[in-house]
């Protein structure tokens, strides 16, 4: 099957860590300003294209009900839409399916706990997530990326040929998220 998704074209882009300061900050703006149209665009696409009806409600349903869907999809792609050039070899409207669910991941988490909000680390320029959309707020200042977290489980799924549930791939490192976050 051919996916035809439209992924989010930022007005530029270049690696986060060759950015200067003023694109990081334009850069995460526009990142922000684009989540709920993103998470919107991808709500519709499931609307029109998958059988099972999937809610995008910020429920932990929500997370298992896509990710069942997603993680077929993804082997599936893998074997008859490979793409020599993009990364894994999925096409670009899979890997845009990810960035939005990355982007819909991470405002659950706004959405359920006060204290977390989107962000970016502007220091230092070592740290894995420089200039990164991702989420702030925890304690010891400590940082989160949606983005990382799904591509992470987008290699595992691929990786393995399986369709592990989402939520026990999530659970894979809760326990030590947990004791470093909310300690």
């Amino acid at each position: 099957m051919k996916i035809q998704y439209q992924y989010m074209i930022p007005p530029f882009f270049k690696p986060y860590k060759e950015m200067t300061a003023r694109e990081a900050d334009q850069y995460f703006e526009y990142y922000v300003s684009q989540i709920p149209i993103r998470i919107e665009y991808l709500q519709n696409f499931l609307d029109k294209n998958v059988d099972k009806k999937i809610r995008l409600d910020f429920t932990e349903n929500s997370l298992v009900e896509f990710w069942d869907w997603y993680g077929d999809l993804l082997v599936d792609q893998q074997k008859t839409d490979y793409q020599e050039n993009t990364p894994l070899h999925l096409s670009y409207g899979v890997l845009g399916i990810s960035s939005d669910f990355a982007m819909y991941f991470g405002e659950l988490f706004v959405q359920k706990h006060p204290t977390i909000r989107w962000g970016y680390l502007k220091k230092p320029k070592n740290h894995i997530f420089f200039q990164r959309p991702s989420l702030m707020g925890f304690q010891h200042n400590l940082c989160y990326c949606p983005e990382q977290t799904i591509s992470v489980l987008v290699c595992q799924a691929l990786e393995e040929k399986i369709q592990m549930k989402f939520l026990t791939q999530l659970r894979l490192g809760k326990k030590e998220f947990k004791e470093e976050v909310y300690k």
